[in-house]
């Protein structure tokens, strides 16, 4: 018969024997995740087993448990060209958070000293703040020195600390902004100054912004209490950096560059108009009228048109949103995007080459019948039912009306029918017409 001393040696025994296979379990994840040969499959694999076994796949010291979620964050963008978001490993890593949430400051603080040292070293704070002085202050051989910095660092692999950087902003809590922003603000501005590099190295720095804006700045119940964005004093800084970004155009650049420039872009200036202006409604109003004026009905459709029909689709749609955010506002816009909308790309004898370009501009069109007063929808409501009606005409005579651009321009027109604009003769006429009769069959 077993004594109890020996029994208890025996529990103690195995109870180490399961920590030790949990502790090799833990840190051969940890290899693998390192390793540069993982494979996608692979690392699915590995996430799914983090989040699903987590109470059998945990770190004995806190130490491990940073080092995981540390090897798993360098994974959480993609390494290429491309600004892909790998929402397996950040689902697998707001797991491990949750479950370490008794010492979710801890890991938050073991990530940023990892993060700090990998960091591009460029400008100090100070110089920053000499830098919203905009005017051209030129210092001989000091664009070389940065250039060398870069080279320096990319080399030491300093690109996997954006991924790292990316996370950290993600968990990064609201009471804790200002204790870091003596780095994070740097952090930032140094990868957005980068010239060498416009997709690895220059918008993921866009992506780290838009971040801290929409994730480490969010709103909380009782928000007075933590550092305002708008305290921070940046926003002519980044706004300047983000607009000039907006005409990185064709054929000083790729198309397809330019797209995937304001896809991030473009987002990232809503987020910052919002945040800078979260109490003040008319300024962010504002600024929204600005940017559609300015950016989008000034420059980017006139220039870019059909020409590069995929840049004008993302412009109509970005158009589009700020319709409706701004709601009745949009009436400033009324009449300048009629005109741009004919004048730019309806008339073009191209248009309907391009079915997703027909359906963005019909789109604009029914959002505008929408949103803005009813009063000056009448107004133009022969201009509207022009852009409706050669879209329609278009698209019939060179057999590119198929089912979803019909059932569109029925669509758009019967939100013009809704405003009351008293054309009950003009329409009674039209729908006589055998090549407007099936636009106006609502049966």
């Amino acid at each position: 018969m077993k004594t109890m001393k020996e029994m208890k040696t025996r529990r103690r025994a195995k109870n180490q024997k399961g920590t030790k296979k949990r502790m090799a379990k833990i840190s051969d994840i940890i290899d693998e995740l390192v390793d540069t040969k993982l494979s996608p499959a692979r690392l699915s694999e590995l996430c799914f087993q983090l989040r699903e076994n987590v109470d059998d796949v945990y770190a004995t010291t806190m130490a491990d448990e940073i080092k995981l979620i540390e090897s798993l964050s360098y994974l959480s963008l993609s390494p290429g060209t491309e600004i892909q978001i790998n929402n397996d490993v950040i689902k697998t890593i707001d797991k491990r958070f949750q479950s370490g949430r008794n010492h979710y400051g801890d890991i938050v603080r073991g990530l940023i000293s990892s993060l700090q040292p990998l960091l591009l070293k460029g400008k100090s704070n100070s110089e920053l703040k000499g830098q919203q002085n905009l005017v051209l202050k030129p210092a001989l051989g000091m664009s070389l020195k940065e250039d060398n910095l870069r080279e320096v660092w990319i080399g030491q692999g300093g690109l996997k600390s954006i991924p790292l950087f990316y996370v950290v902003l993600l968990h990064l809590k609201r009471k804790d902004v200002s204790t870091n922003l003596s780095w994070i603000v740097p952090g930032i501005l140094n990868i957005l100054d980068d010239t060498t590099d416009l997709r690895r190295i220059k918008l993921r720095g866009v992506l780290l912004l838009q971040t801290l804006l929409d994730h480490t700045f969010v709103c909380e119940i009782d928000d007075s209490k933590w550092i305002q964005f708008s305290s921070i004093g940046l926003f002519p800084l980044l706004e300047k950096i983000l607009v000039n970004m907006c005409y990185f155009l064709p054929p000083s650049y790729n198309a397809n560059d330019t797209l995937a420039i304001w896809r991030v872009v473009f987002p990232t200036i809503h987020s910052l108009y919002r945040v800078e202006f979260v109490n003040d409604n008319t300024k962010y109003q504002y600024h929204l009228e600005k940017f559609m004026s300015e950016i989008l009905l000034q420059n980017i459709i006139p220039r870019a048109s059909l020409t590069y029909d995929n840049l004008t689709t993302y412009a109509l749609e970005t158009a589009t949103n700020i319709l409706k955010l701004q709601k009745g506002g949009s009436v400033v816009h009324l009449q300048r995007l009629v005109y741009v909308l004919g004048e730019y790309i309806v008339r073009n004898p191209f248009f309907t080459i391009f079915p997703e370009l027909v359906s963005k501009a019909l789109l604009v069109i029914d959002t505008l019948i929408e949103v803005c007063p009813n009063e000056r929808i009448v107004a133009h409501k022969f201009d509207i039912l022009s852009l409706i009606l050669i879209t329609f005409d278009k698209c019939l005579q060179e057999d590119a009306l198929n089912e979803p651009t019909l059932l569109q321009c029925k669509r758009t027109m019967k939100s013009l029918l809704h405003c009351n604009c008293s054309m009950e003769g003009e329409l009674s006429t039209l729908s006589e017409q055998p090549r407007f009769r099936l636009l106006f069959d609502f049966s």
